[in-house]
């Protein structure tokens, strides 16, 4: 059975309205990565990314387009855009690759960044937040081994255990299928580590979401896509 993550049905049918009113898709494709920018410290890394970069110049340095968006039906925040990728250039953290499979599902990345002239306090193009989606074990180690070195005990942890629920015949039921669930936030230079690890009997994934402290509408966001005691992070 698939692993499924509860979606509270107002903020969904929310996130939905949004992205049905956001503008029409520019001709961003079609731009070329030739805007000035800082170059960022080669090799690309996740660690060493401050959120004062954008967009392009993030894919410049790992090697990337933003005609290389392996778009998803993932929800995004109003007034940000996303580019999402499986490769390997933009799946390392701390010089650990993240990028897998497994027969199911692909390790990724999510990137949000800001839409040109929507939102008074950011900047064009400027990233907002990153989010890490594993689905194998070994990099799942990896990236949890990784953050624990680099960041130590984190300022919030939570441990449940419950079952798995799931929609049959337009009902939510709860299966017998056991689960258990992992939460740590982190905090390091005013940037949030929030980290979710879901285990069941046959799957686990884990995901990471890396914002900005001051970005308080990422909390809600993230809150919005079913992922508890994230208001933690704001403490």
């Amino acid at each position: 059975m698939k692993l499924k993550n509860l979606i509270p049905l107002s903020f969904l049918l929310f996130f939905t309205s949004c992205q049905a009113q956001e503008k029409k898709e520019t001709k961003e494709q079609n731009k070329t990565q030739t805007e000035k920018s800082e170059p960022m410290k080669q090799p690309f890394d996740l660690l060493n990314l401050t959120f004062n970069e954008d967009i392009l110049t993030i894919l410049t340095s790992a090697g990337l387009q933003l005609k290389d968006n392996e778009e998803t039906d993932a929800l995004t925040l109003i007034g940000y855009k996303k580019f999402e990728s499986t490769s390997p250039k933009l799946l390392t953290f701390n010089g650990k690759d993240l990028s897998g499979t497994n027969k199911k599902e692909k390790n990724n990345i999510i990137l949000y960044y800001a839409e040109e002239g929507n939102l008074e306090y950011a900047k064009e193009n400027s990233l907002g937040m990153y989010q890490v989606n594993l689905f194998t074990d070994d990099e799942i180690k990896s990236l949890k081994n990784e953050l624990n070195i680099k960041f130590g005990k984190p300022k919030f942890n939570h441990n449940h255990l419950g079952n798995v629920a799931d929609v049959r015949n337009g009902e939510l039921i709860q299966t017998d299928i056991k689960f258990t669930e992992d939460i740590n936030i982190w905090e390091n230079n005013n940037i949030i580590y929030y980290s979710f690890y879901q285990t069941t009997e046959d799957a686990e994934r884990f995901n990471l979401f890396v914002f900005l402290k001051k970005n308080r509408q990422f909390v809600g966001f993230i809150s919005a896509l079913g992922y508890q005691n994230i208001s933690e992070a704001l403490k």
